[in-house]
C-alpha cells in the first residue's frame, strides 16, 4: 500500500471512530481535542524543537483559512 492509500485508510477509520463516538453522547470539541493533543503529542516526540515549532506556526498561520468545511455538519455543537 501507498502512503496516499494509507493515509486515506487511517483518516476513514479515524473519521467513523469519531462519528461513533458523537452518536454514542460524546461531545464533538472533546472528541476533537483528543485528537489534538494525541497528534501533538506524536509530533513532539518524532521532531526536533526547530520543526515541532515550525509545524506547530505553520498550523497557526493557517487557522482561518478559506475552504474549510465542518466535518461534522448533522450535530449540535454548544
Amino acid at each position: 500500500m501507498n502512503e496516499h492509500d494509507q493515509i486515506e485508510v487511517l483518516q476513514t477509520a479515524a473519521y467513523k471512530l469519531l462519528i461513533e463516538s458523537v452518536q454514542d453522547g460524546g461531545n464533538p470539541l472533546a472528541i476533537a481535542g483528543v485528537y489534538v493533543a494525541t497528534a501533538l503529542r506524536v509530533y513532539r516526540e518524532i521532531l526536533d524543537d526547530a520543526e515541532y515549532d515550525s509545524m506547530v506556526d505553520a498550523i497557526s498561520l493557517n487557522r482561518y483559512a478559506q475552504g474549510v468545511t465542518p466535518a461534522i455538519t448533522d450535530a449540535v455543537v454548544h
